[in-house]
């Protein structure tokens, strides 16, 4: 649900801009609420293909600090909203 109040409005041009800007966030919610499985997996996909062996300059401990963190997350912890691969 998504509950918004407006105060009444009588200017055009600001009703206009109301509902483009609350059009725009409720394209950008539809289109997390889709994404989110796929977001959610690629991170579970990271943990998992994280080196069991140390890094060049991480110690051990800190890729399973990662790998625990990554997954820790994607235990519906955090509101993935997005994500880039490099």
């Amino acid at each position: 649900w998504i509950h918004v109040e407006i105060d009444r409005e009588t200017d055009r041009a600001d009703l206009q801009q109301i509902t483009a800007d609350l059009l725009r966030v409720l394209s950008d919610v539809r289109e997390t609420v889709e994404d989110w499985g796929k977001m959610r997996d690629a991170a579970l996909r990271i943990a998992d293909d994280l080196p069991g062996e140390p890094l060049d300059d991480l110690a051990d401990e800190e890729v399973e600090e990662a790998r625990e963190l990554l997954r820790w997350l994607a235990a519906d912890h955090f509101t993935f909203l997005g994500y880039r691969e490099y």
